[in-house]
Formats: structure tokens, C-alpha cells, sequence
């Protein structure tokens, strides 16, 4: 494998995050958090379990890739792609320059 491919790999399939652990509010079993429900009481997880978007404060499930209240993305800043001002190429987030028109990013 050479390193386009693994650059490809890496950037393509994003990051991997790991699974957040937990421990049931009822019976203080482990798991995580994406777990359809607690394998010793039953307990739902996403039920219970949630995330506080910080632009709106909404409650969210964990697993959000988005809050469906006000839009703003869950995903880590690796997933942004900014538009050339000179030709609209749209060029990940760690390239310095544009690779069609040479542009330099600040």
C-alpha cells in the first residue's frame, strides 16, 4: 500500500471515533453507548443517554450526525471542504494551495 492509498483510506472514511462507555443509570451495567439497550435490564439507550447541542442546546441522541433542531454538524472539523475564491475548485481542509489554479490558502 502506498501512502495515496493510505492518505485516501484515511481521509475518504474519516476518522475512526471510539465507542463511548457508560454505565446504566439502573442496574450500573458497562456498554456503550451504541448499544441499542442495556444487555442486562433492558433499558433503551438512546432514551436516556443524550447529547446537548452546543448551538442550541437541544437534546440529542448520541449517535447525531447533526442536531435536527438548528443544523449545525456533529462531525469533526477533518470532514471541511472550502471552495477556491479564484475557481471554485473544492479543496479539502489541509491543502495550502489549490491544485487547479495554484491559489495560496490563508
Amino acid at each position: 500500500m502506498g501512502i495515496w492509498e493510505l492518505l485516501r483510506d484515511r481521509f475518504l472514511k474519516g476518522p475512526q471515533l471510539p465507542k463511548q462507555k457508560a454505565n446504566c443509570p439502573r442496574c450500573k451495567t458497562d456498554l456503550t453507548l451504541d448499544m441499542p439497550k442495556c444487555p442486562k435490564c433492558g433499558l433503551p439507550i438512546k432514551q436516556i443517554f443524550r447529547i446537548i447541542c452546543p448551538n442550541c442546546r437541544e437534546l440529542v441522541e448520541p449517535d447525531a450526525k447533526e442536531c435536527p433542531k438548528c443544523k449545525k454538524s456533529f462531525l469533526p472539523p477533518e470532514r471541511r471542504v472550502y471552495t477556491c475564491p479564484i475557481c471554485d475548485y473544492h479543496a479539502d481542509y489541509y491543502m495550502l494551495a489549490c491544485p487547479a489554479c495554484n491559489t495560496k490558502f490563508m
